[in-house]
């Protein structure tokens, strides 16, 4: 017996009733889709432009999202490191409600200038503090420094997507941190009164 290529009800494919079977198994425990964890950036700029972007990349991550949000209530975000200011529209074309990281060290990757310019449309998890530099080697007292600056605009990112996650680190491997620098970072967000 050999399988169609298409399954006709749902027009995509196979991958279709994957994405059923998945999202009928994981009903309301899943709030967030990680839907694809290419970096498109680098430290100063990306790696491809726009148009190839949204010509080889977007219409596949629109195929996605657009189903997704179809037939679920998730939030689908996008990873990728690096200086991605310029292709954050055609991000938001594409249809993703989220990009972690904030990569605050990277070229015109700063957090509060991102949430003004693109917070309306999409989530920026990620840019609490620089993983890369103040994270990994600055001293407790610079992340509290930094900590403090950066989440003064938390509370209405929270209010303006209440399921959104937390202000917290860019990275899930910050590399270097110690436990001192995670404990700086989280008790400088609970003294701004976030718990």
């Amino acid at each position: 017996m050999t399988l169609p290529e298409t399954i006709p009800l749902l027009g995509f494919g196979w991958d279709d009733l994957l994405f059923l079977t998945f999202a009928a198994l994981a009903g309301d425990t899943v709030d967030v889709l990680m839907v694809c964890g290419t970096d498109f950036g680098t430290q100063r700029s990306q790696f491809c432009s726009g148009a190839t972007f949204d010509a080889l990349y977007a219409p596949y991550y629109r195929q996605i999202n657009d189903w997704i949000h179809r037939h679920t209530p998730w939030k689908t975000f996008k990873h990728s490191c690096g200086a991605v200011v310029s292709l954050i529209p055609s991000f938001i074309e594409a249809g993703f409600d989220i990009l972690n990281p904030v990569q605050c060290s990277a070229t015109g990757m700063d957090p509060l200038r991102l949430k003004k310019e693109f917070g309306a449309d999409l989530v920026f998890w990620g840019g609490g503090t620089d993983t890369q530099k103040t994270l990994a080697f600055g001293t407790p007292a610079a992340v509290r420094e930094e900590v403090l600056r950066r989440s003064r605009s938390v509370r209405s990112v929270l209010r303006a997507h209440p399921w959104a996650i937390g202000l917290l680190e860019s990275r899930k491997a910050p590399g270097q941190a110690t436990l001192r620098h995670h404990n700086a970072m989280i008790r400088t967000l609970r003294s701004s009164g976030l718990s």
